[in-house]
């Protein structure tokens, strides 16, 4: 049921960046879909079909403007889902930590 009102914590229609609110919760969503795996060796593993589908869907739930969001990813290096966690997602935590 769609009272009018926006989900807690979420805006639709802004564009989506580092310095947005929820980008713990995005990047969490993002980590689950990519389904990030090391075996005992290190070698690393996930699953990405080369698009941005999983980030466009993660969007969606969120309310954001999936078109500003995806350029913001672009413009830092996000060409599919797994770029926008290894470039935009790793990127934009090593920025905060050094703030």
């Amino acid at each position: 049921m769609n009272s009018g009102k926006e989900s807690p914590g979420f805006s639709r229609g802004r564009g989506f960046n580092r310095k947005h609110p929820q980008w713990t919760v995005f990047r969490m969503l993002l980590d689950m879909k990519l389904n990030y795996k090391e075996d005992k060796e290190g070698k690393a593993s996930w699953n990405c079909d080369c698009t941005l589908s999983g980030t466009r869907e993660i969007l969606e739930f969120m309310a954001m403007d999936i078109e500003k969001s995806i350029k913001y990813m672009e413009s830092n290096g996000g060409y599919c889902d797994c770029e926008v966690m290894m470039n935009v997602v790793q990127e934009a935590m090593s920025v905060v930590q050094e703030d």
